[in-house]
């Protein structure tokens, strides 16, 4: 995701804001960035007033509290407000019932630091659609791009807004508020000032509710989930992200295997290992503990000269010697799942990551881990190693916040319950 997506994607309608005032270098700034929408024709019909006074504010917003009671009531009736398709029934008196308490948000509004009146200049723009009989729309085409500028041009500078246009109803009222000519129509009044909440995860129809392609019955548009960036689009690595990369595993021989794999990727990119895997497993046969542990040097020799994988001997070396680890633990009574999970961190004081900067390459639990490992006799388990293992293996959840696999790692890291190894047993119950 680039970074104009994200501020597309993270701009919100604001409607609260602090104190902190917006300088008149700031709306300078963000408007001399909103300029440069696309307008049809390069037309550039928008006029925008700036209003600081308190009372213009006010008037303003109170121009728009008429409209705002009809679409209350409207919607209280379980109508589309101001509907031209299919007209709403309700009258006066529904609508004069509309209690304050419902539309002070909107007027609560003027207390924003600034408020931009944006208007169309009528004179400018080209109706096209003005001799159809259905009501206008063309006519703002050219505006609302400009508007939209604005709300992401304030959010990429720690501003917010929100786009309304209640008080077009009241046209007349805020015309002679601000000056504007009869030609100049009311687009929108905006708002704009820090809020005094960011939000970042907004709630979206998606885009197979409303996009078809070639005919309104036509298949819908389904865009592909969105994953962490590293999955990229090589299908073993989506398939490998979307299945696998943070799913909690309790298995010891699959916790081995991880952890060789992870020895055997040092240096090289993690693609390398996985279009190797089944080789990987051919050559360890199955990556049994047991089995491994009991390699010997003409193994060594036959695994150095074996294509299908990393021919690196201290990494072969590595997987041996970890194996036998593995049997010790369970001659001891341990198991590799229970050492593992035993330095799971406090899943509450982990903050969901927001993009790969945000990742650490390593934690003080993947050091404990480490020096734990080396303790029982493992090798190639340095912390950047063992933290890339906690991640595969679902003992952190490191998928993106917007990532669509990570509500599904959480959900199965949650139905894990926790309890010691015993034995020699290959797979204990975790949380």
């Amino acid at each position: 995701m680039t970074a104009i997506d994200d501020i597309v994607r993270t701009t919100f309608a604001a409607r609260s804001f602090t104190d902190r005032p917006v300088t008149d270098d700031e709306i300078a700034e963000l408007l001399d960035v909103a300029r440069f929408a696309p307008s049809g024709g390069n037309r550039q019909g928008w006029r925008v007033v700036v209003l600081r006074q308190q009372a213009a504010k006010e008037a303003v917003f109170a121009a728009g509290l008429p409209a705002l009671r009809r679409y209350v009531a409207e919607r209280a009736a379980g109508h589309h407000p101001f509907n031209t398709v299919i007209p709403s029934p309700v009258g006066g008196e529904q609508v004069a019932d509309v209690p304050d308490a419902a539309v002070a948000w909107f007027r609560d509004l003027a207390h924003a630091p600034v408020v931009l009146v944006i208007g169309v200049d009528l004179s400018l723009v080209a109706s096209v659609d003005a001799s159809l009989d259905r009501v206008g729309v063309i006519s703002g085409a050219s505006i609302y791009p400009f508007v939209q500028n604005v709300l992401l041009a304030a959010r990429a500078r720690g501003l917010a807004g929100v786009l309304t246009t209640f008080s077009a109803a009241g046209e007349a009222e805020v015309q002679r508020q601000v000056g504007f000519p009869a030609h100049v129509a009311i687009a929108a009044v905006v708002p704009l000032g820090e809020p005094t909440q960011v939000l970042t995860r907004l709630r979206r129809d998606p885009v197979e509710a409303f996009a078809r392609f070639d005919h309104w019955d036509g298949a819908a548009v389904r865009p592909q989930p969105e994953r962490c960036p590293w999955a990229g689009s090589s299908p073993e690595y989506v398939a490998y992200h979307d299945t696998e990369w943070g799913r909690p595993v309790v298995d010891d021989v699959a916790i081995y295997e991880k952890l060789c794999l992870e020895g055997f990727q040092s240096g090289l990119a993690w693609i390398t290992i996985l279009r190797k895997r089944q080789h990987f497993r051919a050559a360890f046969v199955g990556f049994d503990p047991e089995k491994v542990a009991a390699f010997d040097d003409g193994d060594v020799e036959r695994l150095l000269g074996d294509a299908g994988i990393v021919r690196h001997r201290g990494k072969i070396e590595a997987a041996i010697t970890n194996a036998r680890a593995v049997m010790s633990l369970w001659q001891s009574g341990r198991s590799l799942a229970s050492l593992l999970w035993a330095f799971e961190p406090d899943r509450a004081q982990r903050p969901v990551p927001r993009d790969l900067q945000s990742l650490p390459s390593s934690t003080a639990e993947s050091v404990a881990l480490s020096k734990e490992l080396r303790r029982c006799g493992f090798v190639y388990v340095g912390p950047t190693t063992v933290y890339s293992a906690m991640q595969a293996l679902g003992v952190v959840n490191d998928h993106l916040e917007r990532c669509h696999a990570r509500a599904a790692c959480e959900a199965e890291r949650r139905v894990q319950q926790r309890s010691p190894g015993e034995g020699n047993s290959r797979s204990i119950s975790v949380s």
